[in-house]
């Protein structure tokens, strides 16, 4: 599955080249997952090393002005850290707290799995998880509010989505989903970058996509955000998660 995904993303790679960039993955990846071990117990001051954030003031802006937000990314970097984007450095300079800050996430088929994942998510932070079929009532609802949604949105879609593009060199589906909550509450939306630059230690950048999305065309946050996401893939391969079934839908 892994280096199927890659050889479709970078067709020019030779298999010298495609197997070292999965092993790149996978060697990122064990990582990940002995950092995210480490997130149950890292104290908060620990946890400030592992990150920092380029531009806060990029969202600060938009707690200023009393909006809420919601923030676009995918499964790059250490995604579990980023329920922890209070305690980076720059974290303090973000304006919206730990309280403010909201996560959308896909429920666990197992019990113990989504224990753990929301330990993970929940230690040493106070912020909201809603599972994924609560999350257009959850941001409706908090429109009015300074909250912060944080949605992943680089999984496989369900069949039938309206949005496809050119991504990694091939036509894909998207969610339509952030698009459409952006639209229907006036949100602003951003995208997140997280940018590995050695063992533990993650650059987090924000780019906005709009601040007026009823101003925009239909479909054009998609595609931003789409063409945003295969950027920062281009520029750190092994940084996404490549072991997911992207693709099982074209």
């Amino acid at each position: 599955m892994i280096l199927i995904n890659l050889a479709g993303a970078f067709p020019t790679l030779f298999y010298p080249k495609l197997v070292a960039l999965y092993r790149e993955f996978t060697l990122n990846f064990s990582q990940i997952i002995a950092e995210n071990i480490k997130l149950i117990s890292l104290p908060a001051v620990k946890i400030a090393r592992m990150g920092k954030i380029e531009n806060p003031e990029l969202l600060r802006n938009h707690y200023n002005n009393g909006r809420a937000v919601i923030i676009v990314g995918g499964h790059i970097g250490n995604w579990e850290l980023l329920t922890k984007i209070h305690h980076l450095e720059g974290g303090e300079e973000l304006g919206y707290s730990s309280s403010n800050l909201t996560f959308i996430y896909k429920e666990q088929h197992s019990r113990v799995s989504d224990y753990i994942v929301k330990k993970i998510r929940t230690t040493n932070s106070n912020i909201k998880l809603v599972p994924s079929p609560s999350a257009a009532r959850t941001i409706l609802q908090e429109r009015e509010s300074k909250q912060c949604f944080f949605l992943f949105a680089d999984q496989s879609p369900p069949e039938g989505s309206k949005f496809k593009f050119n991504f990694l060199n091939r036509p894909t589906s998207f969610f339509a989903g952030p698009e459409a909550l952006a639209r229907s509450a006036g949100m602003a939306v951003l995208f997140l970058n997280m940018r590995r630059v050695e063992k533990e230690k993650y650059i987090v950048k924000f780019e906005e996509i709009t601040s007026n999305p009823t101003a925009c065309e239909k479909g054009y946050i998609t595609e931003q955000y789409a063409r945003l996401l295969e950027e920062a893939i281009e520029g750190q391969p092994s940084n996404w998660l490549w072991s997911h079934k992207r693709w099982k839908r074209l």
